[in-house]
């Protein structure tokens, strides 16, 4: 998708220099088959090879372009037309441009976080790569324990380039309680580890009643393994215990609403590339409140990223809200003013643009 993608190429920065076209990989996949006027599905591209190039059935360049140009000619065109081809996440976008691509097309390639931990990245010819851009170091670090084909490409054409905030869209008023009410956004799924937030907030009202955890966004799905429904119990459990602390909002449209009776934002996650939702509160002003990502120990990524903002464990974590809560509006004013320089949407443009630029010039 091309969440991550629009406000880049569309902001005022990048648009003077560059002319953006997007492609639907969708299409792509279906322009495999040259032979059948029902398109096989993504899956039966995967089992049967084509796309990674693996078995009897795998396409060679002719047979893909041939099928592609006849059935979707105007993504055939764009194709052609590019000068570089930007393939966002290292799943089958970036496959398939590493391998069928023209040659004389450049190649810049993104690596989110979610893909190190697939099999994707196997079937990636990095030797094809121009240019490829982690979100977080530790997404390389990971990548270069996983992937055997990775580790020889050229690290130079590695490059860091955080997500970004646009900061505009974010308001930075609070009412008088928010400095009591710790928020954690997207926390229906056992990675984002709400139990733990629950422990903080359990040694947070033991201390002040006040404080409140208000959760945005849906609930958990249902259970796919024993390990998942026993987390989930646990989770239940310990929330009936400070239902009268806790309120879940479910789906929220307007953030901005939201996060304005909320004065700390809390992440919890066993793993994340950046933690997008941490970076939104603290636009709004929000204190951010983080524990190490376990699964992440050795790479110290949350420290890396937000250095002072990490715990390392529950009395940590409330520690530092009860200090904050003493302090709110001198540390929230800094906390803008530090994630604006760091995460801001004009700082990633000029260092996409930079990229873009260096790339053609090769």
């Amino acid at each position: 998708n091309f969440h991550f993608m629009k406000p880049l190429y569309q902001s005022e920065i990048v648009k003077q220099y560059i002319e953006f076209r997007e492609v639907s990989f969708t299409e792509i996949s279906r322009g495999f088959s040259a032979q059948h006027r029902k398109f096989p599905s993504l899956d039966h591209l995967h089992t049967h090879g084509q796309l990674v190039g693996r078995g009897e059935s795998a396409s060679d360049i002719d047979k893909v372009f041939s099928s592609f140009a006849r059935f979707f000619p105007e993504n055939y065109e764009t194709i052609q037309w590019a000068d570089i081809v930007w393939a966002e996440w290292w799943v089958h976008p970036t496959v398939w441009a590493s391998r069928f691509l023209p040659d004389n097309t450049k190649l810049i390639t993104r690596c989110h976080a979610y893909e190190a931990f697939t099999y994707w990245p196997h079937f990636i010819d990095f030797e094809r790569i121009d240019k490829n851009i982690f979100v977080g170091e530790h997404i390389k670090e990971i990548a270069l324990e996983s992937f055997e084909n990775f580790r020889d490409f050229d690290d130079t054409n590695n490059h860091l380039i955080r997500n970004y905030i646009d900061f505009s869209n974010f308001e930075t008023s609070k009412t008088f309680n928010a400095r009591f009410h710790i928020g954690m956004v997207q926390w229906g799924d056992s990675n984002k580890n709400p139990l733990l937030a629950l422990q903080v907030l359990e040694k947070l009202v033991s201390i002040d009643s006040r404080f409140k955890m208000k959760f945005a966004g849906l609930p958990f799905n249902k259970p796919t393994n024993e390990i998942e429904e026993a987390y989930q119990k646990l989770f239940e459990g310990k929330a009936a215990q400070l239902s009268s602390n806790i309120e879940f909002s479910g789906f929220v449209d307007d953030m901005n609403v939201w996060y304005k009776d909320v004065g700390f934002v809390i992440n919890c996650s066993n793993r994340e590339s950046q933690s997008v939702s941490v970076c939104e509160g603290a636009a709004t002003g929000a204190i951010p409140v983080i524990k190490e990502w376990s699964m992440l120990d050795k790479f110290e990524a949350a420290s890396k990223i937000y250095p002072g903002y990490v715990y390392s464990d529950v009395d940590s974590m409330v520690q530092s809200i009860l200090r904050d809560n003493e302090n709110f509006d001198r540390v929230r004013s800094n906390i803008i003013h530090k994630f604006r320089e760091d995460f801001g949407l004009e700082k990633t443009a000029k260092q996409t643009l930079n990229l873009i630029l260096e790339t053609m010039n090769r």
